[in-house]
């Protein structure tokens, strides 16, 4: 899949997750939505791969072990809002990084590339090399300056 087509997908999967909201983890609805995500999240490339392994470590519930526990409690439905809330915050820093940065207009751009390139010649001298240039000239030489000569 090309990078536009993996984004497109991540922003329909951040206008679903709304939809999600009121489910929980173990929600078919929810169940798909996470897997497809996912999906498209292993075809992002290398760029990517913090904000990946931050929705891969989103557990969406609790993982402690509860003996006898069937149902879902209340603690349950707040770690799972919590980490879908997360997770969307990540999706959209995917689609803040991934859309390519647009500065001016195309005829602009068209402008810009049509200018050939300044050629630079000579070095560029730094403050430093300026000081140290200053520092030399102030010190006499030594064949002046040699205590033997005498």
């Amino acid at each position: 899949m090309k990078l536009d087509e993996v984004l497109k997908g991540l922003k329909e999967k951040l206008n679903e997750a709304v939809k999600i909201t009121g489910l929980n983890s173990r929600h078919p609805g929810f169940k798909n939505w996470h897997s497809t995500t996912m999906q498209l999240l292993r075809e992002l490339p290398p760029l990517f791969s913090i904000e990946v392994n931050n929705f891969k470590k989103l557990t969406f519930e609790e993982t402690g072990y509860r003996r006898g526990r069937k149902y879902f409690s209340g603690e349950d439905s707040t770690i799972y809002t919590r980490d879908l809330d997360y997770g969307s915050t990540i999706l959209k820093a995917i689609l803040k990084k991934g859309k390519p940065e647009i500065s001016g207009t195309a005829e602009d751009k068209k402008a810009e590339t049509d200018k050939p390139g300044k050629k630079k010649t000579g070095t560029k001298k730094t403050s430093s090399g300026k000081k140290s240039k200053k520092a030399e000239s102030s010190v006499p030489s030594r064949k002046d300056s040699s205590p033997h000569d005498s």
